[in-house]
């Protein structure tokens, strides 16, 4: 049963970070700047001061990750792995802190988490409260409220996902995200 609420959390999150980070990604290392000068953290170190966190329950683990991003992604899957709301407080992001919520809200079906997001429907922010209720509550109205054409697109793709409904799709305006949708949910269907 969890694992089924796992995967799409986890689907979520891959959007989410991939809308947030552009440029090319290292293939070994995670570049860090710490106090003016270059380092990299290699990803299995990352990988395993994360599960470090995750088995001793203890997030204060993810301070040995040096830059503020990494560290973010650590207190992230601590969050998830714990079903716990409050870590994501500790997330600095801006961006990344509402989706931590919303990835939390979707795994414990819990819509009263989304109130913590303070990003409104014109946000270009993946993570809005509403979208994160439509998610959560599997609310249509919320997404059919929603004036700009990408973020109700990004609604409708976040609900259809969820419920795994392919109908949603067929209400997004744009092609590119109309077949992310409509490939997320073949892929969750098999």
């Amino acid at each position: 049963m969890r694992l089924s609420i796992i995967v799409p959390v986890l689907v979520a999150l891959v959007v989410l970070f991939s809308a947030c980070i552009t440029g090319p990604k290292p293939t070994t290392t995670i570049p860090t700047t710490i106090i003016g000068t270059t380092t990299t953290i290699p990803y299995a170190k990352l990988d395993s001061i994360s599960k470090d966190a995750i088995s001793k329950n203890d997030v204060t683990t993810c301070n040995q990750v040096p830059d503020a991003i990494n560290r973010d992604w650590c207190y992230w899957t601590v969050a998830l792995a714990n079903s716990d709301v409050n870590i994501c407080n500790s997330i600095q992001h801006t961006t990344y802190r509402p989706g931590c919520y919303m990835a939390v809200a979707m795994m414990t079906n819990n819509p009263s988490i989304c109130d913590k997001i303070e990003y409104g429907d014109e946000s270009p922010v993946f993570a809005t409260k509403n979208r994160c209720r439509a998610a959560v509550g599997g609310d249509l109205t919320v997404c059919n409220q929603i004036t700009a054409m990408a973020q109700a697109d990004t609604c409708y793709l976040t609900l259809g996902t969820a419920l795994k409904d392919l109908s949603m799709c067929e209400k997004i305006r744009r092609e590119g995200t109309r077949t992310l949708c409509v490939d997320e949910i073949t892929y969750k269907t098999g």
